[in-house]
């Protein structure tokens, strides 16, 4: 993402080629895009000519998930996706999540966040240096147990 360019810009480069055609139509079908997706993703203010820089950090996400959904992903991987937002964004984005899943998109949860881990995914996996080093099961598993179960295996594993 880039904080300098507009959301308009931001939310709009990845289906760029999508919007082919003279310079003023293809302006519009992006502006078009970027106003439906700021809508629907509740980002504030919703001026698509706004700097993503001058948004605060919820907004930003927001807009970075605009960006990529606004394509129909197959498959996207989110490393911390809420880390620094407050608790209303980190909710949006809980439920963007929850409907990019819902839509039948592969998500990769990668966090540091037990309990957005838990309450997001379908499978856990647990790693350590690299190496997937346990599973869970998040329906039957609280966080003391994740952190018991990572902890005994860190004891217990060798590593070559």
């Amino acid at each position: 993402m880039t904080l300098s360019h507009s959301v308009q810009r931001n939310i709009g480069l990845p289906a760029a080629s999508s919007f082919r055609g003279t310079t003023g139509l293809s302006n519009m079908k992006e502006k078009r895009r970027a106003e439906e997706t700021v809508s629907r993703l509740g980002v504030v203010p919703a001026n698509v000519r706004s700097a993503v820089g001058s948004l605060s950090g919820g907004n930003q996400q927001k807009v970075l998930f605009g960006r990529w959904i606004s394509t129909s992903p197959q498959l996207i991987i989110l490393d911390e996706p809420t880390r620094g937002v407050d608790v209303g964004a980190r909710l949006q984005i809980f439920g963007l999540i929850q409907d990019l899943a819902s839509s039948g998109a592969a998500i990769l949860l990668i966090s540091s966040d037990l309990e957005e881990v838990l309450g997001l995914s379908h499978r856990v996996y647990l790693m350590r240096d690299g190496r997937t080093v346990g599973e869970i099961d998040p329906s039957t598993s609280a966080v003391d147990d994740v952190l018991e179960r990572f902890l005994a295996c860190s004891k217990q594993c060798v590593w070559s």
